[in-house]
């Protein structure tokens, strides 16, 4: 039984890694020319921007997107209910959020002024206001695919849209030089294709009648939220204002290039388990008796893979960097394990959130996150004019440690799993000898050191093996993985031979 949901949880994870993977690994390609077409100052002033559009997708999508997860899976079973369920958040979310953009819209030199102490970026806002009106139509499209389980047809739209928001972004930017204003109307338009690109997926799942007894329902369990989704903006985002006011723009492009790179653990692993995550806990514990040990093996198994990728991406930290940007960034690598280590915990955080959401106490997660979004002001405001960057970096990776604790506890409480902390800590021991190594290592030439490095990041799954991590069943499977791999290997050179 654990094996099959293995199985699902892994063959949605890829597909929805790979959508993931192949659209950041386009939008990687984004990051040299960020930083070879405008200067630090400028890249600091395009994250800021990013980060707003982030904040009043928020406010606009009052967490429905999530919410509709919850009710139509876990509440609605007909399709009938389930048509007019999105029927229902696809008005009111219409509705609501045209007003809302349009008010920003008015005000947005005002808002600039009061944010940045500035009028100038009431250009920039005005487009992200109408930026995040076309974004929020489009992630109720997404969210019912997910829904579905739609996991192929979902990562080909998010390809596509990368696709579209890319080469816009160049054509406006690089070829028409508009520099900052020109990355940011590349982005509007191409949200605008994609949310028509999008509605035939929303015609297709509503009956266009409106229920006031559903959107109560679903208001009340969204709402919470809210606040929620808002402590983990301020967790991941608000360090980006902090470092403008407290030491200069430049050093947050700086600071966001290295947090691109820690963050290649969310698209590379964390997104695509948690994008597939929602449906298939829900159904879990709608169907299955022994949930409980279900779950504690696919949190091992998450550390187990998370932790690998956390190693890499921190041995090789300073080499990518090196590679895809000048000089003037160099020092990025710095923070790099910090955000990776968060992101991988943020990771966790959902996925240890079960009794929390099977007992709909959303206000706790809520109550939780503004605790640790408090801690990750506070922290930022006492480390960053000390340690600058480094001082932001740190204190994500405290808001983030303080985040999996208490909702460790609280979900504990309320639907209590005995996860496998012996195997777990286990993990940590190993990627904690991997990176001490790491930092004695001599310096080569470029070639020799990518061997090296990668020799090393290899000792992962021996070292595990020689402290028995793995059970013997384990043992076993992936022995029977590699007969069989090698078999039609085999198969396949025979039949390629004749």
């Amino acid at each position: 039984m654990i094996a099959k949901y293995l199985k699902q949880t892994g063959k949605h994870s890829i597909i929805y890694g790979f959508g993931s993977l192949i659209s950041k690994i386009i939008a990687f390609i984004l990051i040299p020319v960020y930083t070879r077409v405008l200067s630090t100052d400028e890249y600091g002033v395009l994250s800021l921007m990013t980060v707003t559009l982030n904040i009043v997708i928020i406010m606009l999508s009052l967490g429905l997107q999530t919410t509709l997860f919850r009710f139509y899976i876990y509440d609605y079973t007909k399709e009938k209910d389930r048509r007019n369920l999105v029927s229902t958040i696809v008005i009111f979310l219409f509705l609501f959020s045209l007003l809302v953009v349009a008010v920003l819209y008015i005000y947005a030199d005002n808002i600039s002024e009061l944010f940045f102490a500035t009028a100038d970026y009431g250009q920039y806002l005005r487009i992200i206001f109408i930026t995040s009106f076309f974004d929020v139509g489009s992630l109720i499209s997404l969210s019912i695919l997910r829904s579905k389980a739609k996991s192929k047809i979902y990562s080909l739209y998010i390809i596509a849209r990368l696709i579209i928001q890319i080469g816009l972004i160049l054509y406006f930017m690089v070829y028409l030089d508009q520099g900052v204003i020109g990355a940011l109307r590349g982005m509007m338009y191409a949200f605008m294709i994609f949310f028509i690109m999008s509605l035939p997926i929303i015609i297709k799942n509503i009956d266009f009648r409106f229920s006031f007894v559903k959107l109560k329902k679903i208001l009340r369990f969204s709402i919470p939220l809210v606040p929620a989704a808002l402590a983990s903006w301020v967790m991941t985002m608000i360090d980006r204002f902090l470092l403008e006011r407290m030491i200069g723009s430049s050093i947050v492009g700086i600071y966001t290039l290295g947090y691109n790179i820690g963050m290649m653990i969310n698209f590379l692993f964390v997104a695509p388990v948690q994008l597939a995550w929602a449906q298939i806990m829900w159904s879990i514990l709608k169907k299955e008796e022994k949930a409980k040990n279900i779950f504690s093996y696919i949190i091992i198994y998450y550390v187990l893979l998370g932790g690998f990728l956390f190693t890499g991406i921190t041995v090789f930290s300073e080499e990518i960097i090196k590679i895809i940007s000048t000089e003037a960034y160099y020092q990025a690598a710095i923070i790099v394990p910090y955000i990776a280590l968060s992101y991988l915990f943020y990771g966790i955080y959902f996925m240890i959130n079960i009794g929390i959401n099977l007992k709909r106490r959303t206000e706790i997660s809520a109550l939780i996150l503004i605790i640790c979004g408090a801690i990750n002001i506070f922290s930022n405001i006492i480390l960053i004019p000390k340690y600058s960057m480094l001082g932001a970096a740190i204190s994500t990776i405290i808001s983030y440690s303080l985040l999996i604790i208490l909702t460790y506890f609280v979900s504990n409480y309320f639907y209590q799993i005995n996860y496998q902390w012996n195997r777990i800590i286990k993990i940590i021991l190993v990627i904690i000898f991997i990176l001490i190594v790491d930092r004695f290592i001599p310096e080569f030439n470029i070639i020799w050191l990518f061997i090296i490095k990668i020799i090393l990041i290899l000792l992962f799954f021996a070292l595990l093996y020689l402290i028995k991590f793995f059970e013997a069943r384990e043992i076993e499977k992936i022995k029977y993985y590699i007969r069989e791999s090698l078999k039609n290997i085999r198969t396949k050179i025979f039949k390629n031979a004749n």
